[in-house]
């Protein structure tokens, strides 16, 4: 442990990294140590203790004695200890003489726990960019952040960003993590300081990692506002990465069903399950093949579409429940191949989940005003008056003007 925050110039996340363990599992050990110092001997329950720790952790069985290590002055640890919070002062256990004259401190409360663990994984995430024999090279960086002073660690970065080589294109890369944190995520500035140092960097280091992975990080932010051509741009990049291939041809089948290019999609989704070079997770697998579905429900293949959407409901079930376009999708689809209990049960499912929405929202789903009306006359069905006339009361409520009223109305007034 010594050596490892030596080596991370104290700081407890990345040395946590360096001994393959989670940040809070080191600071637990670092205080499972720290009882003992205050006492003259060393009790049984030391004893084992301090042998568990020296078989589970190789690194620290150097340290062999029973006096305990004292860890290595960091960045986070400047306060007195009398200032230090309850987090960092506190035992997981009780000494072995505690006694209900000498109760031990009590634990952190876990609003504390997650500030803490959150603060940490935002430094990880940040720094993860260093490559491990950089990090004394982008220490006064990683000072300056620690100490808080955004502004100085921005400038110290900018001046690694001049030289050639691995520190030149870390440091570039390391800005846009930084501009943004600056000024926030939502920040417009913040934001095209950041994507103007990513756009220098993949500039300067097409074939890099860190390239690849800014391409990815565009290519999101624009599918994400619907700026599908720049996406596609960003995507058609990234597929010049081998290991980032199979990413580029998600985000473009993302892209071509926002610009509902059906053809295109299946073109890309057929690339997708056949390529050997493909290797989707399960939850870009699920995705692809719902916006494959959505593409063959277009183009009126409606009893292939009923397959892919029954078989991602195989699968993840409960993923209908979070996704109203998709679950409508399923449902009016299950409809119009004759699948009727299954039409009904997933409308009433529709209903049960999303009729409650606020209007501003169900204003923006051109599906909802045909969704409460294929339920509607489901319940015209079933005979039960007064729950139709809440179903009718919804759609004829809705704006005229919103898209897919006039479609429910319709139906409604039909029954058909």
């Amino acid at each position: 442990i010594q050596k490892a925050l030596k080596k991370a110039n104290g700081v407890k996340s990345q040395a946590a990294q360096l001994l393959r363990l989670n940040r809070t599992t080191l600071v637990e050990k670092l205080k499972r140590r720290r009882p003992a110092a205050s006492e003259g001997g060393v009790s049984l329950l030391s004893i084992f203790l301090l042998m568990f720790l020296f078989i589970a952790c190789p690194a620290e069985a150097e340290n062999k004695g029973t006096t305990p290590v004292e860890t290595a002055p960091s960045h986070e640890e400047k306060v007195p200890s009398d200032a230090v919070p309850s987090e960092e002062k506190g035992h997981s256990s009780p000494p072995a003489h505690s006694t209900p004259d000498h109760p031990t401190e009590t634990p952190p409360s876990k609003q504390t726990e997650s500030t803490e663990t959150h603060a940490a994984e935002a430094t990880e995430k940040i720094f993860a960019v260093i490559p491990e024999n950089l990090m004394q090279t982008f220490k006064p960086v990683t000072d300056a952040y620690q100490s808080e002073d955004l502004e100085k660690a921005i400038a110290k970065t900018r001046r690694l960003a001049n030289q050639e080589g691995a520190v030149g294109e870390t440091a570039i890369f390391l800005l846009a993590d930084l501009y943004l944190q600056q000024g926030g995520e939502k920040n417009t500035v913040a934001q095209a300081r950041s994507f103007g140092a990513l756009e220098e960097g993949i500039k300067k280091y097409p074939k890099s990692e860190n390239a690849a992975r800014a391409l990815r990080r565009l290519a999101a932010h624009h599918l994400e506002r619907k700026r599908y051509f720049a996406a596609i741009d960003e995507l058609k990049s990234l597929s010049r990465h081998p290991q980032h291939l199979t990413a580029a041809q998600i985000g473009m089948i993302e892209a071509f069903h926002g610009l509902e290019r059906w053809d295109l999609l299946r073109d890309a989704y057929t690339q997708l399950s056949l390529l050997p070079t493909m290797h989707p997770t399960p939850e870009e697998a699920r995705r692809a093949k719902l916006f494959y579905a959505d593409a063959l429900f277009q183009q009126g293949r409606l009893i292939d579409a009923y397959e892919q959407y029954t078989a991602v409901a195989e699968k993840t079930p409960e993923y209908y429940r979070t996704d109203p376009k998709s679950l409508f999708l399923y449902a009016e689809t299950s409809h119009r191949t004759g699948h009727r209990t299954e039409s009904m049960a997933l409308f009433a499912t529709f209903y049960d989940l999303f009729a409650e929405v606020p209007f501003e929202v169900r204003e923006q789903w051109p599906f909802f005003p045909v969704a409460m009306a294929r339920f509607a006359n489901n319940v015209r069905i079933n005979g039960n008056e007064e729950r139709l006339k809440k179903m009718i009361d919804i759609v004829y409520n809705m704006k005229p003007s919103t898209p897919g009223v006039r479609d429910g109305k319709a139906i409604i007034s039909t029954g058909r």
